[in-house]
């Protein structure tokens, strides 16, 4: 076989082997994202079942403290055993996202923060080892 031809089918099966690994570890987060979406559909229909306020409620509630806003993601969730909405809503001409925590039980805003890029970047890496029980 000569060099080239060597050449060529080392890198063939380079790249195969290559091809192989990044998809299997694309399953494995695949999966990871898979338990994480269970456990919140767990969390969203038991808290949904508990909540005094309803999401239709505390979506108007939150976008009351950010005029202007519209919200980009959202929904209720358990935070250090309080179930509440977490709403980020966005603002035109401004950077970032607003976050907003709404009390699932009375309504209160219980938070009401800015957030970069940079920071809900950290938060998700943050949060990433509870979710994934690493």
């Amino acid at each position: 076989m000569s060099t080239k031809n060597l050449v060529t089918l080392a890198s063939i099966v380079l790249a195969a082997s290559a091809g192989f690994l990044w998809m299997n570890d694309r399953e494995d987060e695949d999966e990871d994202e898979d338990e994480a979406s269970e456990a919140v559909a767990t969390t969203t229909a038991a808290g949904l079942a508990s909540a005094q306020i309803n999401d239709d409620s505390a979506r108007v509630l939150a976008l009351i403290q950010v005029p202007g806003g519209r919200i980009t993601e959202g929904g209720i969730e358990t935070e250090d055993g309080k179930l509440l909405y977490s709403f980020d809503i966005a603002v035109p001409g401004k950077e970032g996202l607003e976050e907003i925590h709404i009390d699932a039980m009375t309504g209160a805003v219980l938070a009401h923060e800015h957030e970069t890029e940079e920071s809900e970047a950290a938060e998700k890496a943050k949060e990433s080892p509870k979710k994934s029980g690493r």
